[in-house]
């Protein structure tokens, strides 16, 4: 091991032996031991890990006005940049009153959904094909009425 591959480990790793690459610690921390200079630029890294690891644990009171300032500085910059956005759950409330609307809409619209009488005769269709009536023209019509109101796309044929 050179002395300038420890100095580069001690720079990268701090001045504790035990965050040093394990492959690399046992002879770095001989030749360090060897060294004063390493030793005090070890002594050096510590006391900076320290600061470092106290300043990660302060904590900030909530009255703090420039804490408060460095928020919304930070909320801010967020909503500029186009920082990811819960839009998935505006889709999902939308989503779901379009499906209440569109099951409301298919119970009420259809004759045997609303109670009451039966209806009295079956209507007659003409189409391409000819005369229709019974259970045909009823299939017909629910096909004419319901396909103008709702087309689905090819994604949306696979999931029917």
């Amino acid at each position: 091991m050179e002395r300038g591959r420890v100095i580069e480990i001690i720079e990268a790793y701090g001045g504790s032996p035990a965050a040093w690459p394990e492959d690399e610690r046992a002879a770095a921390e001989r030749l360090a031991m060897s060294d004063s200079a390493l030793i005090a630029m070890m002594n050096d890294a510590r006391s900076v890990d320290r600061l470092l690891r106290d300043w990660a644990c302060e904590l900030v009171p909530a009255s703090d006005a420039d804490a408060d300032a460095a928020a919304d500085r930070a909320l801010a910059e967020a909503y500029r940049s186009g920082a990811p956005r819960r839009w998935w759950m505006r889709a999902a409330f939308g989503g779901a009153i379009a499906a209440s609307l569109a099951i409301g809409g298919v119970l009420l619209s259809r004759p045997d959904a609303v109670p009451g009488p039966a209806p009295v005769a079956q209507p007659k269709v003409q189409v391409a094909l000819g005369d229709l009536s019974g259970e045909d023209a009823q299939a017909a019509h629910d096909m004419l009425v319901w396909g103008n109101v709702f087309t689905p796309t090819p994604e949306e044929e696979m999931v029917l």
